[in-house]
């Protein structure tokens, strides 16, 4: 019984990681088709709202946060729009099909 849960519960997870994956490739193509190709990261959440500018802003000049906003945040706002949810769909997808062989060697 207990071998059987758990194949379910691969399948299960397999294939919520599959939707993310595949939802996560759609919005990158999206974003790379219907923005210009040097959009970043950092203006389109600028255009959604704006108030986080000022918010980040505050956060780089307090230092509370300086290797966060050094090292991870700052780059990845630097990248293309596209790049972030590509990167997420490519490793929810790794993650579907990891579980799904797994599922098929246990």
């Amino acid at each position: 019984m207990r071998v059987a849960a758990r194949r379910q519960t691969y399948v299960i997870l397999a294939r919520v990681f599959a939707g993310l994956g595949a939802a996560g490739l759609v919005l990158a193509f999206a974003f790379a088709s219907l923005m210009p190709p040097a959009t970043t990261l950092a203006e389109v959440i600028s255009q959604v709202d704006h108030g986080w500018l000022r918010a980040w802003q505050a956060v780089e000049r307090s230092g509370a946060a300086s290797w966060f906003a050094t090292h991870l945040a700052g780059p990845l706002l630097a990248r293309p729009v596209w790049l972030v949810p590509a990167g997420f769909g490519l490793v929810f997808s790794g993650a579907a099909v990891s579980l799904g062989l797994g599922r098929e060697q246990g």
